[in-house]
């Protein structure tokens, strides 16, 4: 089963909950499946993963995207796992990598009319176990 993660704006702010928190944190093991997905207030979203520690640039460092069998819809989504980035996606879904350490992740949103354009979410961290 997928961690689910909604992200959506309220009072001005990106909200994302996976139904019982709020903050978008992931805490999982290896293998496990995460879903960000997109609620109505929201017409599209940017995601961006940085290594935190482990990672010195060298041949041997861990890869920086923290996952395997990464997908994204619309078809127009495009993930780029060089650039640890997503963008233009309504949901993207992959599985934690087999040692995906520590990241931080940042969300831009594009918002669906009213709502007005929300700062991005402060960064929050995956951290595998």
């Amino acid at each position: 089963m997928a961690i689910k993660m909604a992200i959506g704006i309220a009072s001005g702010k990106i909200d994302i909950s996976d139904g019982a928190k709020k903050g978008g944190n992931v805490r999982s093991r290896s293998g496990q499946r995460v879903l960000w997905e997109a609620d109505a207030t929201v017409a599209k979203f940017d995601l961006e993963f940085v290594r935190i520690g482990d990672g010195d640039g060298s041949v041997d460092s861990p890869p920086d995207w923290p996952f395997v069998g990464a997908s994204a819809q619309p078809n127009t989504a495009v993930i780029d796992e060089f650039a640890c980035k997503v963008t233009g996606a309504t949901k993207f879904a992959g599985r934690l990598a087999d040692d995906p350490g520590i990241f931080k992740y940042s969300v831009k949103v594009t918002p669906t009319p009213p709502n007005p354009q929300p700062p991005a979410l402060d960064p929050v961290i995956i951290i595998e176990r």
